[in-house]
């Protein structure tokens, strides 16, 4: 919600501390990224204002009671190849990736495991092929047989 706070800090005294995580229901928090590590989050089994409620212990005694902190929710852990945004084409409620086959592109149909801010996952078997990352209305383009070229 507007103006409620997202993250709450909560001192435990040595040399931890942990974060008070709230999300709505839709975001399914299997961890956060913070300080370049991820550390698991503990679903606590409360709301605040509508909001599921998480604890993720942090190996720093840095912070105070009331702090904020930027952090990402990690909402995605498993086996699976990122993408960004635009190296998926959609077309009739499905969704693809485009191969670089020498001056063609050729589709090929994937399954999202998951969707966030920073791209999707799949879990298909792509990781290693060479895809096209460009704008729908380009990718389309190609689905229709122009041409491909790549620049290296």
């Amino acid at each position: 919600m507007p103006g409620k706070p997202l993250l709450q800090i909560s001192a435990r005294g040595g040399k931890s501390s942990y974060l008070l995580v709230r999300t709505p229901d839709s975001v399914p928090v299997k961890g956060v990224l913070f300080q370049n590590k991820v550390y698991d989050a503990v679903p606590l089994g409360s709301t605040f204002h509508g909001l599921h409620e998480y604890k993720v212990y942090v190996p720093t005694a840095n912070l105070n009671s009331g702090d904020r902190v930027e952090v990402s929710v990690v909402i995605y852990k498993g086996n699976g190849v990122k993408l960004p945004f635009d190296a998926v084409l959609n077309r009739n409620g499905k969704s693809y990736v485009l191969q670089a086959k020498g001056d063609h592109a050729l589709p090929e149909e994937i399954n999202i495991t998951q969707s966030g801010e920073e791209g999707i996952v799949t879990e298909s078997q792509i990781a290693g092929q060479k895809l096209v990352v460009a704008k729908p209305d380009i990718l389309l383009k190609l689905v229709s047989g122009y041409a491909l070229k790549i620049k290296e």
